[in-house]
């Protein structure tokens, strides 16, 4: 998997690691051990993800349930619109699943433009 994705073996085992703690994974040891998906694909979303990668999703420190975060946040007129915000991108990525992720679509290009050239005469 490393050197499919080009990646160092400790980052790689790192990043399985943390997937499997979060119940994304189920690892198998063994001479016909190795990862599988602990749920089908379609089950698990981008916020499981990135959650069991990064922790929760915060845009910013005032998207965080922490009131000890920042010391303005009792008031704060800005950090109900942050949280908007953050709940509808972790919406959008509530709403995707690693079953869509894999599902690979053809790049869309524009077509490429056609060069003139001028010769003068």
């Amino acid at each position: 998997l490393a050197k499919q994705c080009q990646l160092p073996v400790p980052m790689v085992s790192k990043i399985l690691k943390a997937l499997t703690q979060a119940g994304l994974l189920l690892s198998q040891r063994g001479a016909y051990g190795g990862y599988s998906l602990a749920r089908l694909a379609n089950e698990i979303s981008v916020v499981d993800i990135i959650e069991a990668l990064e922790g929760p999703i915060a845009i910013t420190e005032c998207s965080s349930d922490d009131p000890q975060v920042c010391v303005y946040h009792q008031q704060c007129s800005v950090s109900n619109h942050w949280n908007r915000i953050n709940e509808a991108i972790r919406g959008a990525l509530q709403n995707i699943s690693l079953q869509e992720m894999s599902q690979l679509r053809p790049a869309r290009r524009p077509p490429p433009s056609i060069a003139t050239i001028t010769i003068a005469q």
